[in-house]
């Protein structure tokens, strides 16, 4: 993948096939030691599983936002 502007990836030929464009959202997980991930996703569904996969590589994860372009907090999810 490669990013094109805040929020926008265009996908490669072969990737998935997919040619074209789609927005995507940004969300923050809190994980452990007060440190963060960033997590960019179509979809809450996406992000929330994201946020799972993080626990499955042995972060220790607390809440998980959705942010605007300006990385404010929006809205909770978990």
């Amino acid at each position: 993948m490669k990013k094109r502007s805040k929020n926008i990836v265009k996908m490669k030929p072969g990737n998935n096939d997919f040619i074209g464009e789609m927005e995507m959202k940004t969300y923050r997980a809190e994980i452990e030691n007060d440190d963060f991930e960033i997590i960019l996703a179509e979809n809450e569904e996406e992000a929330i599983e994201e946020y799972w996969n993080l626990e499955d590589q042995g972060h220790t994860i607390f809440n998980l936002f959705e942010l605007d372009d300006d990385y404010n907090i929006v809205k909770t999810i978990m």
